[in-house]
């Protein structure tokens, strides 16, 4: 079998060369050949500099994809791959030495699966602070956690992977290419890409299936464990879903658009409104959940959308 490890980077110089040493320590199946695609998607810092420095030491190949954002990044590694299976694994992870293993494993005892899971466990810079573990059914996705049961489960609409860590099957792949209006550009926290893709090949009949222990490690640094960075990311999410469902959804008439969006302007008004109240009050178990919501609800009512340089979003002041 042949496999693409993929890993698409925009100046994160520091964390690509954690991210590639750590796949100097995979364990390779006996009958595999494998290759590192490394799409440098404009960088202007040392990106080149850590590929160079791997480059005898890993299969690895430096791909350039000038039009910014993730989703392009993406695409020119489907592209580019010259094997059976894609691995998909982002810049900030540290992978287990099983991982690839156990996607070509998973990918050997169901032939008839397209697409894999696996588990995403965040490793934060420093122990977050207790109002995020108090949070957490809410702060999870935030951080990109993904941890599963079952191995072998069947994905479903509920039960999706993430980004920082599936593996598709190549042929399916480049049937399904990801969405220019969906994923990170520059700094904005704009995702689901990969969400959207895989909803696809689900709605024609593909099957996935989840690999607990297919698993990686995501690095948190701390400037994300805050407040302006938890409604920044719900902000961005409530964008999200708007250019997802002005590309993918029939579009509504006049007044069911106008009730849309009140609905949503009622909400985040009401929202921000008891954020504002629960905060003299209470601790963040009491306010978290309002300062995200009319952060969501802002999100969806945004004219513009974000730019590279970050996101126009309310934030939760104290």
């Amino acid at each position: 079998m042949r496999v693409s490890v993929a890993i698409c980077t925009w100046n994160r110089s520091a964390l690509l060369d954690r991210a590639l040493a750590g796949l100097e320590e995979l364990a390779i199946p006996p009958g595999v050949e494998w290759e590192v695609l490394v799409v440098n998607n404009d960088c202007s810092d040392a990106t080149d500099d850590v590929v160079a420095h791997y480059a005898g030491r890993l299969p690895l190949h430096r791909l350039f994809e000038p039009k910014r954002g993730l989703s392009h990044a993406r695409n020119a590694a489907v592209l580019a791959a010259r094997s059976d299976l894609i691995l998909w694994m982002d810049d900030d992870v540290l992978v287990d030495p099983v991982w690839l293993g156990e996607y070509v494993a998973a990918a050997r005892q169901w032939p008839d699966s397209a697409f894999f899971g696996g588990t995403v466990v965040p490793w934060f810079e420093t122990p977050p602070p207790a109002w995020v573990t108090a949070n957490w059914p809410l702060l999870s996705h935030v951080f990109a956690a993904r941890e599963f049961t079952g191995s072998g489960a069947e994905v479903d609409s509920q039960f999706m992977p993430y980004g920082a860590n599936y593996a598709v099957r190549t042929d399916v792949q480049r049937r399904y290419l990801y969405d220019p209006n969906l994923g990170r550009i520059g700094e904005t926290l704009r995702s689901c890409e990969e969400i959207v893709a895989i909803q696809q090949m689900l709605a024609d009949g593909h099957r996935g299936r989840i690999i607990p222990t297919a698993s990686v490690r995501h690095f948190i640094p701390d400037r994300r464990v805050t407040l302006e960075y938890i409604c920044r990311w719900f902000f961005t999410m409530g964008q999200t879903n708007e250019a997802h469902d002005a590309a993918h959804v029939p579009p509504l008439n006049t007044a069911w658009k106008l009730a849309l969006k009140s609905w949503f302007a009622l909400n985040a008004i009401y929202a921000q409104a008891c954020y504002w109240v629960a905060r003299r009050m209470a601790g963040p178990e009491s306010w978290l959940w309002a300062a995200t919501h009319a952060s969501y609800c802002w999100g969806r009512l945004a004219r513009r959308g974000p730019t590279e340089a970050g996101d126009d979003a309310w934030q939760a002041s104290p």
